[in-house]
């Protein structure tokens, strides 16, 4: 299994229970924008109903734009949503990595903490993220991590797509950050586990881990 992504160490300075327990729109609005993190609140058809400064900053949309708007208009793949959902009614809160997209096309590579909450008896989704680090160390600039790859014979490239799969993205969504094919993705991820002489993606990453090729 994949290991969990670490939970945000800023998340908890909203104030849950204020949202949980009072008029929803005023409340909601009120509390994420003082959160110290780009946050978006959706209900069940992933329809935006709040998203604080942070939010419209990090994606490139003004406010009222941003409300009209849902998660999938923000690169938010539907089958991914209905995922992210399942696991967040079923355990109240999960985390994970993503790709959102600017309003100018960009991919915007993020982790998340999502919490469902209810609301005047309403599920909603509180969607708490921060941009992932795009400048990972890289093997050339790290004496340990060198060593690592080149017993593994990994090139520069082939540790991106690693720490990728670590973050948790799929092949279309690396071949996105990366722009580059879905062919060449593939490729690459065929290489890597042979290299790594893994069963599948998790192990890659557990292996990974053990031998500090990834964050």
């Amino acid at each position: 299994m994949i290991p969990q992504v670490r939970r945000l160490p800023s998340l908890w300075l909203i104030d849950m229970t204020q949202i949980a327990t009072k008029p929803p729109a005023d409340v909601i609005a009120t509390t994420v924008e003082a959160a110290p993190a780009a946050v978006l609140v959706a209900d069940t058809e992933a329809r935006v109903l709040a998203a604080n400064r942070l939010a419209c900053e990090m994606l490139g949309w003004r406010r009222v734009e941003l409300l009209s708007l849902g998660l999938s208009d923000v690169g938010l793949a539907p089958r991914a949503l209905a995922r992210v959902f399942a696991e967040a009614d079923e355990r109240g809160l999960t985390f994970g990595a993503a790709l959102l997209r600017h309003r100018d096309g960009r991919a915007i590579p993020i982790r998340y903490q999502v919490t469902r909450i209810e609301v005047a008896g309403n599920p909603v989704y509180l969607w708490v993220t921060y941009l992932r680090r795009s400048a990972r160390r890289s093997a050339r600039r790290d004496p340990g991590r060198r060593r690592s790859a080149r017993a593994f014979r990994l090139t520069e490239r082939e540790l991106q797509i690693l720490q990728l799969i670590a973050d948790g993205l799929g092949n279309r969504d690396i071949a996105l950050q990366l722009t580059v094919s879905l062919e060449t993705v593939k490729t690459h991820v065929r290489r890597v586990l042979g290299k790594l002489r893994a069963r599948g993606r998790a192990h890659a990453v557990a292996i990974a881990w053990r031998h500090d090729l990834v964050d």
